[in-house]
């Protein structure tokens, strides 16, 4: 056992737009960790998480999940090293994880 590798999963919800404390309070740690060979990391946008502070008007749900997914990349993940996801790709029951981006791992 050797070999194994310790896991990060985390991620935001889509409720605004991502800002500079996003950037130097998570984002600047998790493309640390996806560039350090000791972790298989796992980032995802929780977008139905959001739905239960934005339930009375959802609009900006999609819209504020595309802009986050931009910014996750801009800040230096990259889909290579690390698994990221939008939650509602994930199927709860089969564990498809259809519309993943990165790392081929199985989750």
């Amino acid at each position: 056992m050797g070999n194994t590798k310790n896991r990060v999963l985390s991620g935001m919800r889509p409720t605004g737009r991502l800002h500079i404390g996003h950037y130097f309070g998570a984002l600047q740690n998790w493309v640390r960790l996806q560039n350090d060979s000791a972790y298989e990391c796992f980032y995802f946008i929780a977008d139905w998480h959001a739905l239960t502070s934005d339930y009375a008007d959802t609009s900006g749900v999609a819209e504020n999940t595309l802009q986050i997914m931009i910014d996750y990349l801009a800040a230096g993940l990259d889909p290579a090293k690390s698994v990221i996801a939008c939650g509602v790709a994930f199927a709860a029951v089969d564990g498809d994880a259809t519309g993943v981006a990165g790392a081929g791992a199985d989750i």
